[in-house]
């Protein structure tokens, strides 16, 4: 059984691990646009479909028609995924979810979110005491779908850079930057390679970080 949550990019992910003789691989909707609450198994056909058996329906079932509803068949067929039940919108999303991730021109966003990466580089370059750094597939440890930027505040401390994360965050437009240390990072796509930003955001985002840390750069 192998648990590849966020495997799902390439896309080969969906495949290889079946190809490699896995019995089962599960995957977390969350990673491709569905539902946090839930996911998808592949695998061998006669496992799928004894788990298939496990309904949240099959402590309630029995074969005595409308015996069970005064509880004499209850637990029948004794269900043992009663307490991970999904309900039906959420499998529905699941399903919606996984045929849209598979059909999306992934390369399409993240040649859009590279654009505005290349916005912010650009727009941020002459800000004294920053330094910019690129976050994407070629950074180890993170998700070939994200694009981000961390920015690193040389000359303030962590305490520091929380205040101007505070500031950001209360101002007008709000910007939330995900801070880490003395620096801020500001996500482009989510690790879904999802587009974070709708067009002309960034430049509305560019022109606060500007105004911020270069006020944060004379005190």
């Amino acid at each position: 059984i192998v648990d590849a949550a966020f495997q799902c990019y390439p896309l080969d992910g969906f495949r290889k691990y079946v190809a490699m003789g896995a019995d089962l691989v599960a995957y977390s909707c969350k990673y491709f646009g569905g539902p946090n609450t839930a996911g998808i198994l592949l695998g061998r056909k006669h496992l799928i479909d004894a788990l298939a058996l496990h309904s949240f329906i099959g402590q309630e079932g029995g074969p005595r028609g409308k015996e069970f509803l005064s509880g004499a068949e209850r637990g029948f067929y004794s269900s043992v995924f009663r307490g991970y039940k999904l309900d039906r919108s959420s499998i529905v999303g699941a399903v919606v979810a996984l045929e849209r991730y598979l059909t999306m021109d992934h390369e399409k966003t993240l040649q859009a979110a590279r654009e505005k990466l290349n916005y912010f580089m650009k727009a941020l370059k002459d800000v004294p005491d920053i330094k910019m750094t690129v976050i994407d597939a070629h950074t180890k440890d993170v998700d070939p779908l994200k694009i981000a930027i961390q920015i690193t505040l040389e000359k303030k401390t962590p305490s520091e850079t929380s205040e101007i994360v505070e500031d950001l965050m209360t101002g007008d437009p709000e910007i939330w930057p995900e801070p880490r240390g003395n620096s801020l990072i500001i996500n482009i796509t989510s690790f879904r390679g999802l587009m974070l930003f709708a067009d002309g955001d960034e430049k509305i985002i560019a022109e606060r970080l500007r105004d911020i840390l270069s006020r944060a750069s004379e005190s």
